[in-house]
């Protein structure tokens, strides 16, 4: 990737999470709920975050983002679109396994 591409992928990056509401400022990742009169702020769901097809949603028609999308496809419309979630990880276990040894197999 040259620096032009990583620019632009950049730059799609954080207009993705800035659609949902995240930027840079560490107070974008909470969100304010009144839990019984106190207003508390709690750390956004994963509901809340962007997913691979938000991405690709975004990325556009024109020539710079194409091969973008093009590599995106498997991972929302092909063999590897279980990617294309939101975590069911529950970050306040104790334990936490990731097994990503065959994900690189594909070379994506």
């Amino acid at each position: 990737m040259d620096e032009e591409e990583k620019a632009i992928l950049e730059e799609k990056l954080i207009e993705c999470y800035r659609l949902k509401g995240i930027t840079f400022e560490d107070e974008s990742l909470y969100k304010v709920k009144n839990i019984n009169g106190n207003i508390e702020y709690v750390f956004k769901e994963s509901i809340d975050m962007p997913v691979l097809e938000d991405l690709y949603n975004i990325l556009g028609d024109t020539e710079k983002t194409k091969i973008f999308k093009i590599k995106l496809i498997p991972f929302i419309k092909g063999s590897l679109k279980f990617l294309n979630h939101r975590t069911n990880i529950e970050i306040d276990s104790k334990l936490i396994v990731a097994d990503i040894y065959e994900l690189r197999r594909g070379k994506y």
